[in-house]
């Protein structure tokens, strides 16, 4: 019994360890799947986004290329008028730049941009690659994120321009248009960074097989894991974006407290068995005590040669020896719970012994 009293509360607290675990794990599961569901929405949101805004900032400096081919000898001032219509449609834009032959004739805004006036983008290291893109393929390009001359960082946006369509083989290069795009701004309106609050996030340039990827915003190694990845179309350039959730551990963050709850549960589960167990073995061992006692009792009561009948308060019969049972001819079983004048007080003495 004292071993039972240990082994049972011992399996009651295994087994509903083991439960908890088991549905804790279920849960994980599916607030795993819930996440990735929630991720991939989200990333498509993002993705949708990066696009939009994309798009619009790259639409207006290849119409303004389309505008100055018609146009090459345009003024300052005309210059100016087109891009503050444009700056003021689209804020992501920090500024415009007419570069004929490769070097800035026009910039708008000119004020905190002055150092830039007379740069021959060839002879600049970080520009001259990409502003040789845009006049050897005909068309918008874009740079990975690059410290500027003025001051800041951004995206340079470039297009070509040329003397008659672009398509035209015998088309003359007059020249590039181009405008940097505020990274922080891209990311804070597209809601990358505040994605960044729930979920992993980052965003490069696509590796075109010359060279290795250009990273524009979070981690490369998230390129590697099992990340959600959208391909975006940014002027000539192909763009990644790769969305993950925070991982397991965001997952079991939300159950930490169930979990706390459920081995809470387990443990009281446990003691209230062993409770049980207690209460009942201790009421076993006096039922045991009660019946040694009773036999003892009785088996001193039926050694004694007297005539020994045990009566309650009430005067009924609850011990009757067998030297009793031989004197009277009762027997045990009869007068147990029977009123002892019932059977053996005359009547005349009856009233004395009540």
């Amino acid at each position: 019994m004292k071993r039972e009293s240990v082994t049972v509360p011992l399996l009651v607290f295994v087994a509903s360890l083991l439960v908890a675990l088991a549905y804790d794990d279920m849960r994980l599961g599916e607030l795993q799947n819930d996440q990735w569901a929630h991720t991939q929405h989200e990333s498509e949101v993002l993705h949708s986004r990066l696009q939009s805004l994309l798009d619009k900032s790259a639409r207006p400096i290849h119409d303004l290329s389309r505008w100055i081919s018609l146009n090459p000898e345009i003024t300052a001032d005309e210059f100016s008028a087109y891009a503050d219509i444009v700056l003021n449609d689209d804020h992501l834009l920090a500024h415009i730049a007419w570069l004929p032959d490769m070097v800035v004739r026009h910039i708008y805004p000119l004020q905190g941009n002055e150092k830039v006036i007379g740069l021959n983008v060839l002879a600049h290291p970080l520009q001259r690659n990409a502003a040789m893109a845009a006049r050897d393929r005909r068309e918008v390009v874009s740079t990975a994120p690059l410290d500027l001359v003025q001051g800041g960082s951004g995206i340079i946006v470039r297009a070509p321009v040329y003397s008659t369509d672009v398509n035209d083989s015998e088309a003359h290069f007059m020249g590039l248009v181009s405008a940097v795009i505020r990274l922080e701004h891209l990311l804070d309106e597209s809601g990358l960074k505040l994605h960044g609050l729930h979920a992993r996030s980052a965003l490069r340039i696509a590796p075109d097989g010359e060279g290795d990827a250009s990273m524009i915003y979070g981690q490369s190694t998230l390129f590697d894991d099992s990340a959600i990845v959208h391909e975006i179309s940014a002027p000539g350039a192909r763009w990644q974006l790769a969305v993950q959730p925070l991982g397991e551990s965001v997952a079991k963050g939300s159950l930490l407290l169930g979990r706390l709850l459920s081995i809470l549960l387990v443990l009281l589960v446990t003691a209230l068995s062993a409770l049980i167990m207690f209460n009942y073995r201790r009421r076993v061992i006096s039922e045991e005590r009660q019946r040694h006692e009773k036999e003892f009792i009785d088996s001193v009561l039926d050694t004694v040669g007297n005539v020994i009948c045990v009566m309650n308060r009430n005067g009924e019969v609850v011990r009757f020896n067998s030297e009793a049972e031989r004197v009277t001819g009762y027997q045990s079983n009869d007068l147990l719970g029977k009123y002892v004048w019932d059977y053996l007080i005359p009547d005349e003495q009856i009233a004395g012994v009540k």
